[in-house]
């Protein structure tokens, strides 16, 4: 069998939702999403209707919680959420300035919690891997 076959049937198309805050997240989730050239099990896509995980990184305010909702809204059924670094879950060092905290995002069981400030790469690239099946 084609090994490149087997690499895109595992692969896990990711879409990232970049709200405020450092960007210490948003610049992990960029490093972990564009390693290199090569073809690997994650890859990032241009639209929530293709993705089978989204990344969401920094604080929900209140002007941003609705629009990524809504982009949240448009993924399959099956897409599962990651609520990456300390921001996106109402805490760190951003907690409480205008954060809607942890009750806004994505829903019941599709969000799953990835803490850190910044959050570690490697943390990352599991969790997407454990999430996407």
């Amino acid at each position: 069998m084609n090994p490149l076959a087997v690499l895109w049937r595992r692969r896990a198309d990711v879409f990232h939702i970049r709200m405020g805050g450092c960007s210490g997240c948003a610049d992990a989730v960029d490093s972990v999403l564009r390693d290199g050239w090569r073809p690997g099990p994650l890859a990032e896509c241009s639209s929530p209707r293709h993705a089978s995980v989204i990344v969401v990184t920094g604080l929900w305010t209140p002007g941003l919680t609705g629009p990524a909702l809504h982009v949240i809204s448009q993924a399959p059924g099956s897409c599962r959420v990651i609520l990456v670094g300390d921001c996106a879950l109402g805490e760190g060092i951003f907690g409480g300035r205008g954060s809607t905290g942890r009750e806004a995002p994505a829903g019941p069981a599709r969000a799953v919690p990835l803490a850190g400030c910044p959050i570690d790469p490697a943390a990352l690239r599991e969790a997407v891997r454990r999430v996407a099946g």
